[in-house]
C-alpha cells in the first residue's frame, strides 16, 4: 500500500470525509435512470481534540471543508461520484500552543465500478490535488501534489443503483503518484510545533 508524504493529516481527513459522506448519503435521491445527475454544494466545519496524535501528542484540529459533489448513474446502472474539495485545517499542539496550517484542494472521482456478482461492488477511484503545510512564522515544510489511486469494496444491499444503503467493506490506497518534500508526517508536526531552544 502506497502513502503520500502527508500521511498524518490524511488519517484525520479520512475520519472527517466519512462523517461528511454519511451526511451526503442521507441527502441522495433513490434509484435513478441512466444519465440522471445530482449536483450540490456543502460546507463542513469541525473542531476536535486528538489526544493521541502521532501516538504521544495532543492536538486541537479546527477546520472547514467546502466543495461540490455530483452523482450520475451511467449505462451500467451504477452510481459514479465526483467531488471538488477545498480545505483549511489548523493543527495546534496543546502542549506548546504552536500551530501548523494545512491548505488543500482535491478532486475525488470514481473511475470505474464493477459488480462482483456476490452482492458487492468494487469501486476504482482517484483523489488528485495538492496540500501545503505552513508552520509557525511561515515555515513551509512540505507540499504534496499528485494522485492517490483507491479501491473500495462495498456491499450494495441488493440495490445496485441506490448507494444510500451501501456498507463499506474495505478500502485501500493502491498507489500515489506525485511530488512532495518527503519525510515522516509525524516528525514534521513534531518539529514544527515543539518549542525550540
Amino acid at each position: 500500500m502506497a502513502t503520500s508524504t502527508l500521511a498524518v493529516p490524511r488519517r484525520v481527513v479520512a475520519r472527517t470525509v466519512i462523517a461528511m459522506a454519511a451526511l451526503l448519503v442521507m441527502a441522495l435521491p433513490g434509484p435513478a435512470g441512466a444519465g440522471q445527475i445530482s449536483h450540490d454544494q456543502y460546507r463542513f466545519e469541525f473542531d476536535v481534540v486528538e489526544s493521541q496524535f502521532c501516538g504521544d501528542m495532543t492536538f486541537r484540529i479546527e477546520g472547514v471543508y467546502r466543495g461540490t459533489f455530483r452523482e450520475m448513474v451511467k449505462g451500467d446502472q451504477h452510481f459514479y461520484f465526483m467531488e471538488n474539495i477545498h480545505g483549511r485545517r489548523e493543527f495546534t499542539n496543546l502542549d506548546t500552543g504552536l500551530t501548523v496550517t494545512s491548505v488543500s484542494n482535491w478532486l475525488n472521482k470514481d473511475q470505474r465500478v464493477i459488480d462482483n456478482g456476490d452482492g458487492t461492488l468494487t469501486i476504482y477511484n482517484s483523489y488528485t490535488g495538492h496540500e501545503s503545510l505552513v508552520g509557525p512564522e511561515g515555515r513551509k515544510p512540505d507540499t504534496a501534489a499528485g494522485s492517490n489511486s483507491n479501491v473500495f469494496v462495498v456491499d450494495h444491499a441488493g440495490t445496485v443503483s441506490d448507494p444510500s444503503d451501501d456498507v463499506l467493506i474495505s478500502e485501500e490506497v493502491v498507489g500515489f503518484n506525485g511530488t512532495g518534500a518527503g519525510g515522516d508526517g509525524c516528525e514534521i508536526f513534531r518539529d514544527l510545533t515543539s518549542i525550540q531552544p
